[in-house]
């Protein structure tokens, strides 16, 4: 399935389908240029405007999440609490 496929959404409207508080337009542009934790964006560029789409974003919030628990710094024994 194609991006295409999966009903595209402008950066704007993108960024109201992430949890909590939306981030800037500059940070979803980041997202889709430059990534976050090795992750970017699945993007498509149409007529001059950048498109995404919610299961994209979702693969994006996936795949960053696992990459943030894989380089988080985690000593063996140690005790939480």
């Amino acid at each position: 399935m194609s991006l295409r496929d999966e009903g595209l959404l402008t950066l704007l409207e993108a960024s109201k389908q992430f949890p909590g508080r939306p981030p800037a337009l500059i940070t979803m542009r980041r997202y889709v240029t430059c990534g976050l934790r090795g992750v970017r964006l699945e993007s498509l560029l149409l007529n001059g405007c950048r498109f995404t789409s919610r299961p994209a974003i979702d693969r994006f919030l996936i795949a960053s999440s696992a990459a943030q628990v894989a380089k988080s710094p985690r000593t063996e024994g140690a005790v939480d609490g």
